[in-house]
């Protein structure tokens, strides 16, 4: 440090130069840092979605996700995977081990996937893959509204005009509408004409399929041109597929009227599909025959089809839009993009478009308060230096190393391709405080020296020298704490390194700007005072005098005071609350209604209405936007697979500031008596945060006894108060229809049984035959049988089947129709049956709702074999607590450590050491007093006191031990130290202390990790550490090693010189 104090004073102007280079690129580091709300963390989870559709939760499980799960089990770094087989999809969700590189996973799981296809049923379209992104949850979430309409029009007009704007935005991925159908082709068979030309669905969907030829059959020369020749019989029109040949009948036109009338006495006329045998067409053999047009036995029209879920906005139809931005877009930019097109789209489509959802408000709200409150702690940072040293200049050269080492900071988290988000602006302000502590001893000690009458020169020299081992020592000490983070996985681990890097990257600038820019400004502008006299005694030495004179009078009595404190506040313990993650204020609340399973959109949609007309009673609310229907999104898969009937979600905004609180208590009470699990919350939907839920993994050896376990958990758990929304993911079975194929009946008629399955399958859903050309896209052409023509299990048993002999056979004649039921999904764990039950806290204290969650559990009677543990936030918790645990032992060994090379000595560090736990006598209380829970926010600071705290006993005892080399006995030394070093001391502590104010007292919205429970940890530990540190370090460290010299000087009988270090 001495040579670059000596190259700072010979080279001004480089270091001038380059501090002004400093702040051009950190305001340009400061503008280009993409915001986000949290940083770019990727979970190790994949996700795999196959549709398997028409099968029950067992077929999908047995045909499609074992399969699936014997693929993907043993991949490298997988470090668990649970599935869901729901009614017509199976999802597996892997969790790998973080640190595992996301896109390799995602691409070791595609390669698995698709070894196992051939396995799987051909009915089962592709499985999607997708690896779960934070910056894949959609920016903006909008509706489109058309006065009550949101029929074709609206929705041609929003895919034709308002998606393609969005997506031309720079830095837009994508826009997913909902609420909408796909247009189609659709061809409704006439069953009569059908039976009177002899033809069936399967020939006409046969016919549609062979129509569209299209192939090239060689060359023809022209001249000098060789021209390309092809066959093309596609129709491109839903006139032409009108004209489509579907088959041949006799043309009785062409007979004479004796003929026509013999006919029409006897057998009906008989059609023949395009490639039947001539036999088909017997009865009429040698008369002409005739070709059936498609528009002869259907009716074929474009229409949309039914949606598979429903969007309306405050009770009026409308259609959904999600804008999801790239992974490498600013979320900020890209939003105030899209809210420019937006501007005027309303008129350009005849529509109203509103935005429901905005990811950018709160990334812009928690900036903005969080510099709000940087600007205020950094103003009361300022006002304690200039309240203790009384100078301008000295006050101005210290407040300068804030900006300047918060512009370095900057710099370096845009080298390092970070983005300026909650948590990395949040370690920023947080570290405000400590960046000025390093200025505050160098510039004190600068002033000291200049009291004595040096030169500014000299002065500042000598006075950033003296305590550049101090204060570098304490610097590494507050930063190493952080590297075992490196280490600490899970959750927490990739929360908290963001955080704990923008720390460690500020304090290290304030270190060099302490150093570098400080001294040359010290020297510059500090004028020297010539020496009048004995030093000057300020008020706070002369307050310290009598307590450190007592202090190292009553070693015994000190320690003895500080233990019954300790032991005080560590028993204030069992009153603090805990949780894991604050999920930080929100200005939506959602609300989640799942339907008894089997229940149709159609009853669905009538629940919602009823839920839309009772939140109309409720005030305070704005408007109301309601989904009913399948969830997506790439979050959706996360939930499972939709454990019931169709669900509805509704999100509520309310008007102006409502209290939310109150708010959402009101809408639960509307909300009573709705059928149906009702689940009230506040937040964000589909935003990929994380979730404070309570979870209960219920395990057993059949389907039987897990589904009894799970309900009566989840019974017991409906008595807890501290919890509510209990769910479960086993709920009752769904009824269904099982169609039993007699094979032997069958074979004796005739019918083959996959004839029978697709049979009922288009009787049921249709069949997609062929496609049309429309534009840039094609349509689907699904044949379907009338409205209303197979709506019952009678009209299932008449279901014709064409048998090998040309004849019809009825479904009821070769199969027998039951009703039974089947579970509504399936789970499992790493390959075995698993159920959860979850619940929501009704109180901030996670601890205390798991407390009861277990006691509730605690005598509970199971079948036999089965078990339940807590899973969820308990979980998550229990690990981080656990992870940073050890992380703040090998924080304190490696701050040990660095005082061992500090003070070339084994005790001394250990009297140090002593000031860590003196953190607790302040902090317990005071969150004891505020309620701040103890979490992951709370830990940090823990990590963080770690380093700070030691800071004042190293400039303390590096002060002492100097003395001692200067001749004065242990007594005399931590008498002047102390006396010396209290100013900066306190100067630093408060100045930290001031600057968390404004976070503490929670002016603003800033919440979640870097919030007040940080600041109020910060607070208390660091007040108590330091004026205990003042106390307990001088008369621990005269126990340990000032009774043996004194004694030793004793028997000498010889007093010590008198000595001083200036």
């Amino acid at each position: 440090m001495n040579a670059l104090i000596r190259f700072t004073q010979r080279n001004a102007s480089v270091v001038l130069l380059a501090s002004l280079l400093v702040v051009v690129f950190g305001v340009f580091a400061a503008r280009s840092l993409k915001q986000e709300l949290l940083p770019d963390i990727n979970l190790p989870v994949v996700t795999v979605v196959t549709p398997y559709p028409l099968a029950a939760p067992n077929e999908v499980e047995a045909q499609v996700t074992r399969p699936l799960e014997s693929a993907l089990a043993n991949l490298k770094d997988l470090d668990s995977y649970s599935s869901t087989s729901s009614e017509n999809v199976s999802v597996i969700v892997l969790n790998f081990r973080f640190g595992t590189d996301l896109n390799q996973a995602e691409a070791r799981v595609n390669s698995a996937v698709n070894r196992v296809r051939a396995q799987l049923p051909d009915s089962a379209t592709d499985s999607n893959v997708a690896a779960i992104r934070f910056g894949d949850a959609p920016i903006l979430n909008l509706v489109a509204t058309a006065g009550g309409k949101a029929g074709e029009a609206l929705q041609q007009q929003v895919a034709a005009r308002l998606v393609p704007e969005l997506e031309a935005v720079a830095g837009v991925s994508r826009v997913d509408v909902t609420g909408n159908g796909d247009p189609e082709v659709r061809v409704t068979l006439k069953p009569e004409e059908l039976k009177a030309r002899n033809l069936s669905f399967d020939s006409v969907t046969q016919a549609l399929q062979a129509a569209p030829l299209s192939f090239p059959v060689g060359t023809l020369a022209q001249g000098d041109l060789q021209l390309p020749v092809k066959i093309d019989s596609a129709a491109s029109t839903i006139a032409a597929l009108s004209g489509v040949v579907v088959g041949a009948a006799p043309d009785l036109s062409a007979l004479p009227p004796a003929a026509r009338a013999g006919l029409a006495a006897g057998a009906a006329p008989t059609a023949r599909a395009p490639g039947a045998p001539a036999a088909a067409a017997a009865p009429t053999a040698g008369v002409p025959l005739r070709p059936v047009l498609l528009s002869d036995v259907a009716d074929v029209e474009l229409v949309t089809a039914p949606a598979g879920s429903i969007t309306r906005f405050d009770g009026q139809p409308a259609l959904g839009l999600a804008v999801y931005k790239t992974q490498d877009a600013n979320t900020v930019q890209v939003a105030e993009a899209v809210k420019g097109v937006l501007n005027g789209a309303g008129d350009r489509l005849g529509a109203q478009v509103q935005i429901v959802e905005d990811q950018a408000t709160p990334i812009q709200k928690g900036v903005k308060s969080l510099l709000t409150e940087g600007a205020f702690g950094a103003l009361f940072a300022v006002l304690v230096v200039a309240v203790f040293l009384r100078n301008g200049r000295a006050t101005l050269i210290t407040a300068l190393s804030i900006p300047v080492s918060l512009l370095v900071a900057l710099i370096l988290l845009y080298t390092q391709g970070l983005t300026l988000n909650v948590l990395t602006l949040g370690g920023l302000t947080v570290a405000l405080g400590r960046l000025i502590d390093d200025a505050i001893v160098v510039v004190e000690n600068i002033y000291h020296k200049l009291d004595q009458g040096l030169s500014p020169a000299r002065a500042t020299y000598e006075g950033a020298s003296e305590v550049a081992s101090p204060v570098l020592s304490s610097t590494l000490a507050t930063v190493a704490v952080f590297l075992p983070l490196a280490f600490v996985g899970g959750v927490a681990g990739e929360f908290l390194r963001p955080l704990a890097l923008a720390v460690t990257l500020s304090i290290l600038a304030s270190l060099l700007v302490a150093f570098t820019l400080v001294p040359l400004l010290g020297g510059l502008f500090l004028r020297s005072r010539p020496a009048r006299g004995p030093a000057r005694v300020s008020t706070i030495e002369r307050l310290y005098a009598p307590v450190i004179t007592w202090v190292t009078r009553r070693p015994g009595w000190t320690l003895t005071l500080a233990l019954l404190a300790l032991v005080g506040s560590v028993s204030l313990v069992g009153r603090i609350p805990t949780n894991f993650i604050d999920p930080g204020e929100s200005d939506r609340i959602q609300v989640a209604v799942t339907l008894p399973a089997g229940t149709r959109l159609a009853r669905a949609d009538t629940v919602a209405t009823d839920l839309e007309r009772r939140l109309r009673g409720v005030s305070g609310l704005s408007s109301v936007e309601t989904t009913v229907g399948s969830a997506s999104g790439p979050f959706a898969a996360l939930g499972g697979g939709g454990a019931g009937g169709t669900p509805i979600r509704l999100t509520l905004i309310p008007e102006g500031d409502h209290d939310l609180d109150a708010l959402t208590e009101r809408v639960s009470t509307a909300l009573r008596g709705v059928p149906g699990e009702v689940n009230v919350t506040q937040g964000a939907a589909g935003s990929g945060g994380f979730s404070n839920s309570l979870k209960v993994n219920v395990q057993a050896e059949s389907v039987a006894d897990l589904n009894t376990a799970s309900a009566r958990i989840a019974d017991a758990l409906r008595d807890v108060k501290e919890i509510e929304n209990v769910r479960s993911s086993v709920r009752e079975s769904q009824p269904q229809l099982s169609i039993r194929l007699d094979s032997q009946e069958a074979v004796k008629r005739g019918v083959i049984g996959v004839q029978a399955v697709g049979a009922v399958q288009a009787a049921l859903s249709g069949k997609v035959a062929t496609s049309l050309p429309r534009g840039d896209e094609r349509l689907d052409v699904r044949v379907v049988y009338p409205d209303g023509q197979y709506d019952s299990v009678d009209d299932l048993r008449a279901l014709p089947l064409r048998s090998a002999a040309g004849t019809d056979v009825p479904l009821g004649d070769v199969a027998r129709i039951e009703r039974s039921a089947s579970p509504v999904s399936l789970s499992r764990e790493n390959g075995e049956r698993l159920a959860t039950v979850q619940a929501d806290p009704t109180v901030s204290n996670i601890g205390a709702a798991n407390a009861a969650v277990k006691a509730a559990l605690k005598d509970i009677p199971l079948p036999d074999g089965a078990s339940w543990s807590l899973g969820g936030v308990t979980e998550q918790q229990n690990q981080a607590f656990s992870s940073l645990g050890l992380s703040i032992v090998a924080a304190i060994g490696l701050v040990y450590l660095i005082m061992v090379a500090t003070f070339r000595s084994l005790l001394t560090p250990l009297i140090l050491l002593i000031s860590i736990p003196l953190i607790a006598v302040g902090a317990f209380p005071l969150m004891a007093a505020t309620g701040t829970p103890l979490g992951l926010s709370t830990m940090f600071a823990f990590l963080l006191l770690t380093g700070i705290v030691v800071t004042n006993a190293i400039v303390l005892i590096d002060l002492v031990e100097r003395l001692l080399t200067g001749g004065l006995d242990v007594r005399q030394a931590l008498i002047e130290g102390g006396a010396r070093r209290v100013r900066p001391i306190l100067m630093t502590a408060l100045a930290t202390i001031f600057a968390l104010v404004p976070l503490a007292l929670g002016l603003s919205e800033s919440a979640g990790i870097v919030g007040q429970p940080l600041a109020i940890t910060v607070i208390g530990g660091l007040t108590s550490s330091t004026f205990l540190t003042l106390a307990v370090v001088p008369a621990l460290y005269l126990l340990l090693q000032g009774r043996r010299q004194q004694r030793v000087r004793d028997r000498r009988g010889a007093e010590p010189a008198p000595a001083t270090v200036n």
